[in-house]
C-alpha cells in the first residue's frame, strides 16, 4: 500500500496576559510545507545580514521591521501577528525578547524535525 500524507501543522497557543492580568490566546496553527521552510530560511538570513549590517541601527530599523513583520506573519498568520504586535504596543524590544525565544525553542524544532523526516523519505524514495 502506498501512503500519501498531507504536510505536517504546528498547532499551539500562546497566552497573552497584560499588566491588569487579563489573557489573550492565540491559536497558532502552521502548515509545514517545502515552500514554507524555504521562505523562514530566507527571512533567517535576511534578519542576520542586517542585525551584521554596517548602518547605523536608525537607518535600517525598518527594514529590520519589515522582515520581522514578514516572519511573524509567516508563523503566526498576519491576524495573530498584528494581535501579537497590538499587545506589546510599540515595546519591540520585549516583544523581541518574548517571541524569538519561543521561535528558536518551540517553532525551529517543529521545522528541522520536518526537514529531516522528508529527507528520510526522499532517500527512500530514491533507492
Amino acid at each position: 500500500m502506498y501512503i500519501l500524507r498531507q504536510p505536517e501543522q504546528f498547532r499551539d497557543t500562546l497566552k497573552l496576559v497584560d499588566k491588569d492580568g487579563r489573557e489573550q490566546m492565540v491559536e497558532i496553527s502552521l502548515k509545514i510545507t517545502p515552500d514554507m521552510i524555504k521562505s523562514y530560511r530566507q527571512l533567517q538570513v535576511k534578519l542576520h545580514d542586517l542585525q551584521n549590517d554596517s548602518r547605523a541601527a536608525e537607518d535600517k530599523a525598518e527594514d529590520m521591521g519589515r522582515a520581522v513583520y514578514a516572519l511573524l506573519s509567516l508563523l503566526f498568520g498576519e491576524e495573530n501577528t498584528d494581535t501579537i504586535l497590538r499587545f506589546y504596543d510599540g515595546d519591540y524590544t520585549s516583544l523581541a525578547l518574548d517571541i524569538f525565544p519561543y521561535i528558536s525553542d518551540t517553532i525551529a524544532p517543529a521545522l528541522q524535525a520536518d526537514v529531516k523526516r522528508r529527507k528520510a523519505q526522499y532517500k527512500r524514495r530514491a533507492r
